[in-house]
């Protein structure tokens, strides 16, 4: 990824930065709230991805490097040897992308949405933001995603490490409920 010459610190705040999306702080928060404990699926679904991932990228990202494979279809074409299936699973692979980036755009409406209190146009200012982050990724290529992403990363530990430390010495505001009318 991004010429290979990130090492194992900047790659993990990646990887990291993946995992932990705009829907991990939006939405299975939200969906918490109103489901209750069926939401715990997300801690069972994530341990199984990860076990899988340490079970198998090692080896995967071995034969890649070895190989010169630039993305999982070619591991596919290289052990199958058929270009129809190659194809095929390159649309598998693309259809839950398209799936996921459709999330991230509606979480990014959804953070809009919140922090500007519905005084501007979500819609617009998400298609903005979009279009910025194609631009910069166009021009810096895979090696500006991983940077930008273990940048966010930092970030997002830094709040959650910090977190515990603002709920417990700032104090809260009372919550004023207006009189119920007559």
């Amino acid at each position: 990824m991004a010429s290979g010459n990130f090492g194992t610190f900047v790659m993990t705040l990646t990887i990291f930065s993946t995992a932990f999306s705009g829907y991990t702080v939006v939405g299975v928060p939200n969906e918490s709230s109103t489901v209750g404990f069926v939401a715990l699926r997300w801690l069972a679904i994530t341990i199984t991805v990860n076990v899988g991932v340490l079970i198998l990228f090692p080896r995967l990202r071995e034969i890649g490097t070895a190989r010169g494979y630039d993305s999982p279809t070619d591991f596919i074409a290289d052990r199958f040897n058929c270009n129809s299936l190659r194809l095929t699973s390159a649309i598998v692979f693309v259809a839950p992308l398209y799936i996921y980036t459709t999330v991230q755009f509606k979480s990014i409406i959804d953070i809009i949405d919140g922090l500007s209190l519905g005084r501007v146009d979500k819609h617009a200012v998400a298609v903005v933001i979009c279009i910025i982050i194609v631009a910069c990724e166009w021009i810096g290529g895979q090696r500006s995603v991983s940077l930008s992403d273990a940048a966010q990363a930092s970030i997002m530990l830094v709040a959650f490490m910090t977190m515990p430390f603002v709920i417990v010495y700032v104090e809260p505001r009372p919550c004023v409920h207006p009189a119920p009318s007559p």
